[in-house]
């Protein structure tokens, strides 16, 4: 299904790459990575244990939405890695201060991908089921 996230023309296994989705991904995966080896920002806070769990449950749905070719996984990814970085930026706000960097990148990434999500959902590109592929003779 081709949404205004994707790659025109450009497909790895088989399906349509999503730029931002595949770089909210991975971010997704090292803010849980560096969240429950208290290597970031929080070390040993709880609240580093929550952006964590959060940002995994995130992580999961764009696996789910990429391996199972799920639209509405991909949307409810994207909310909520809107969601764990409008967390995420709370608690630096209130833990640091707004002249902390991790505040402003926080926001900035929450609204990328509050975007993305808006872009996904909202998308006026007539809705393919599936996907067909012909082969060239």
């Amino acid at each position: 299904m081709m949404t205004r996230g994707d790659l025109d023309g450009f497909r790895i296994m088989k399906r349509p790459v999503k730029p931002v989705a595949l770089g909210l991904a991975i971010l997704m995966f090292t803010l849980t990575w560096i969240n429950v080896f208290d290597i970031g920002l929080f070390r040993d806070d709880p609240l580093g244990d929550v952006v964590a769990v959060l940002s995994f449950g995130s992580f999961t749905m764009f696996m789910i939405g990429w391996f199972g070719s799920q639209q509405w996984a991909v949307e409810w990814a994207l909310l909520s890695a809107a969601g764990v970085y409008a967390i995420r930026g709370s608690f630096v706000l209130f833990t640091f201060g707004i002249s902390n960097e991790g505040f402003w990148l926080s926001l900035g990434t929450g609204v990328i991908a509050a975007g993305a999500f808006l872009l996904e959902r909202f998308d006026t590109h007539p809705k393919k089921t599936s996907y067909v592929y012909v082969e060239d003779a």
